[in-house]
């Protein structure tokens, strides 16, 4: 009988064997399973009067091949490349966007060499509409990339939500395989319930990939989540819930909370920092905000300068040119929490000091506190009205102390910039005002206007269209000149004539030849504007004029500046990724050496227990035979 007995459990122990390697050979494909191998023991032997006789075999254990640290550091790896793999997907889009070959550069190049035709033929219709075919064609494509990236902004911002519905459900999931786990492993006997830790670690490693966590396991054997700056996502069996709401202070995202049951707490990025959860966030409030912001801008300075120096510009039919493009206002919201009704203004008072960011203006009881959120910088001030970065702030009233408000300066610049003439006639190419020289002048020099400003067309003297009397007249003599309005300012520098009025305004005017004593010139309307091209010439230079980021850089350099930083990004992400896939090949690879299945060793332990398994059947049959030759014996 004891031999009986030896063959069972060697029998019984072969197919435990050969079960848990046929378990390991179905999941060798299975990256979140553990390989499992059985653990025996010899059973308790018998004593004989010969000595210790054994009692066979007896499997203990059947565990899996765990690591904690090789498993920690394929997740940490693995979270940080989902991070990096969405967030490169994400910007690509943005990247080609602004790179295209349908960017605001090529169209900028168009509108200017459209303007340049007009200078060149100012009495031509069609060099005319052509000109204002091209206004609508670089104010379609600042409204289309506007239009796209906005779309960008609100797909992220639809992600992010999506995101937090997975994250609850990978959440609930855990806390109810912690309750399983804890429950069978307690009736088991303490055996390990391998298939549930791995079910387990698998949802660790997918929540993982959405938000970087922490993970602890506790006396009981509870796994407990908690994002990277200490917030708890489960405790025990219990899954706090992650929700997203519209954002109090921009209503146009969401903001993401965490309910711990008795309040919710709002995560910030700092929280969520690493995962796909964390790209989104940080791509949606970096990158296209950010490009958003820019884009906006550049419409908002071009089309300022453009309508400015249009608007001292005289059109065909001798009035004075109009605005040619529709300029945006910054979007103002007073956070949804705040107790006070003050409202808060916002205007743009200096469009080459516009900054491409959101602004936070919150009031502490004593100072308003002022947040550049491009680059965190923080101005106090302590009235109710403020100029910060060209933007006039003014409050209606005091508010509560804790109030808060988000201004949005640039956000909407390129979405509502509009083309706002069609009518030929109404191209302001030349200017109201023209130099010129006297009868009797004995020089051979002429004076040429170069610019004018609205103070000047303001000035009293200045005649009505058709008028033949003269605004001002200008005298040399003895290399100076006078004016005949002895409160007007006259400079003369190198052949440039700088001339600054009584009334406060100015005017340059080009000096060419060589001008004699007595020489004069006139200043009156222009009445036979319709050759002259000469505001059509200073429109012009606007495409290379210094008009943005504090006089430092062009329209045009300061979208290639943007293309410049996205491009540098991008490909910085698409570095890093390439960086981060290969140390995440080396992590598995050394995980999965130690913890996967090896279908050739697999092969040999089936070989191994195939032959135990017979030896066993061997044993019981020798048992058998014993038994019977006892049987016929005693018979």
């Amino acid at each position: 009988m004891t031999l009986y007995s030896i063959g069972l459990s060697a029998l019984s122990a072969a197919q435990l064997g050969i079960s848990t390697t046929g378990h390991n050979i179905t999941n060798s494909s299975s990256t979140s399973y553990h390989r499992q191998s059985i653990t025996q023991t010899s059973q308790t032997p018998q004593l004989t009067g010969s000595g210790f006789v054994g009692a066979g075999t007896m499997v203990t254990n059947i565990t899996r091949s765990y690591n904690d640290f090789l498993d920690s550091q394929v997740r940490t790896v693995s979270g940080e490349a989902s991070y990096l793999s969405t967030y490169l997907s994400q910007i690509s889009q943005v990247n080609d966007l602004i790179s295209s070959d349908n960017s605001i550069s090529t169209g900028l190049s168009t509108f200017y060499n459209a303007l340049s035709s007009v200078a060149s033929t100012p009495a031509s219709v069609s060099s005319r509409q052509s000109f204002l075919s091209s206004t609508e064609a670089l104010v379609n494509q600042f409204n289309t990339m506007a239009e796209r990236l906005n779309d960008l902004y609100s797909g992220a911002d639809q992600q992010i939500q999506d995101s937090v519905a997975q994250v609850n459900s990978y959440t609930s999931q855990i806390a109810k395989l912690n309750a399983s786990i804890v429950r069978i492993e307690s009736t088991s006997g303490n055996q390990q319930a391998n298939d549930l830790h791995d079910q387990r670690d698998a949802l660790v490693n997918e929540l993982n990939k959405i938000i970087q966590v922490d993970v602890t396991e506790d006396s009981s054997g509870f796994f407990n989540i908690t994002t990277g700056n200490g917030q708890s996502l489960v405790v025990g069996t219990t899954a706090n819930e992650v929700t997203s709401k519209r954002s109090a202070s921009n209503p146009q995202k969401s903001d993401i909370y965490l309910s711990n049951g008795a309040s919710d707490i709002l995560l910030d990025s700092t929280s969520l920092s690493g995962g796909s959860l964390g790209a989104l966030i940080d791509y949606r409030d970096v990158t296209v905000t950010n490009a958003r912001n820019e884009l906006g801008k550049e419409a908002m300075v071009l089309a300022n300068a453009f309508n400015e120096q249009h608007k001292l510009g005289q059109d065909l039919n001798g009035n004075l040119g109009a605005d040619v493009f529709s300029i945006s206002s910054p979007s103002v919201y007073s956070n949804s929490n705040n107790v006070s009704t003050a409202a808060l203004t916002a205007t743009v008072s200096d469009y080459s000091s516009l900054q491409a960011s959101d602004y936070k203006v919150a009031f502490d009881g004593t100072n308003y506190n002022v947040t550049r959120m491009s680059d965190n910088t923080v101005s106090s001030f302590t009235g109710s009205s403020f100029t910060l970065d060209g933007i006039d702030f003014s409050l209606s009233a005091t508010p509560t102390a804790g109030d808060s408000y988000l201004v949005q300066p640039t956000v909407s610049g390129a979405t509502n910039l509009s083309a706002l003439i069609s009518d030929t006639a109404k191209v302001a190419a030349g200017l109201p005002l023209t130099a010129t020289a006297g009868t009797s002048n004995t020089g051979t020099s002429t004076l040429t206007l170069n610019s004018i400003d609205s103070a000047t067309l303001s000035d009293s003297a200045f005649p009505a269209y058709g008028s033949t009397s003269a605004m001002r007249t200008f005298t040399y003599s003895g290399g100076a000149f006078t004016s005949s309005d002895s409160g007007d300012t006259i400079t003369l520098s190198g052949n440039t004539v700088s001339v600054a009025l009584s009334s406060g305004g100015t005017m340059s005017f080009t000096l060419s030849g060589t001008p004699s004593s007595g020489d004069s010139f006139t200043v009156g309307r222009n009445n036979s504007g319709t050759a002259d091209s000469r505001n059509a010439n200073l429109l012009g230079k606007l495409a290379t004029a210094k008009l943005t980021n504090n006089g430092t850089a062009t329209i045009s350099e300061s979208y290639a500046q943007l293309v410049s930083s996205v491009g540098t990004k991008t490909s910085q992400l698409d570095t890093e990724y390439t960086s981060q896939t290969t140390l995440l090949d080396s992590v598995t690879t050394a995980q999965q050496s130690f913890s996967g299945v090896n279908l050739d060793e697999e092969a040999a332990n089936l070989i191994q227990y195939q032959q135990a398994y017979q030896a066993a059947a061997r044993i019981l049959t020798t048992a058998q035979k014993m038994l019977d030759d006892i049987f016929s014996l005693m018979s």
